[in-house]
């Protein structure tokens, strides 16, 4: 494994001090350390999903066309019938 020297200037900086502060880290970089690692989780968790339930929704529509709702449908159905 290498190491990897990042600076980082003006908002950015001030934003990363100001989130390693709000969360509790130790020093920037454990924030983002940490921040990486979750990102890498929340992308394999949206991977997932795709995959398992848009996917499996996607080709059961296919398969039956008669299950397919209009996005204003889905909308209305979403906001639990108000429009």
């Amino acid at each position: 494994m290498t190491d990897l020297t990042l600076t980082l200037t003006g908002a950015a900086a001030d934003a990363l001090r100001r989130l390693t502060q709000a969360r509790g880290f130790e020093t920037p970089a454990e924030a983002v350390v940490a921040l990486l690692d979750e990102s890498v989780r929340a992308d394999a968790e949206l991977d997932t999903w795709l995959g398992e339930v848009v996917l499996a929704r996607y080709d059961a529509s296919q398969a039956d066309p008669s299950r397919k709702v209009s996005l204003k449908d889905a909308r209305r159905r979403l906001r639990g019938g108000l429009d």
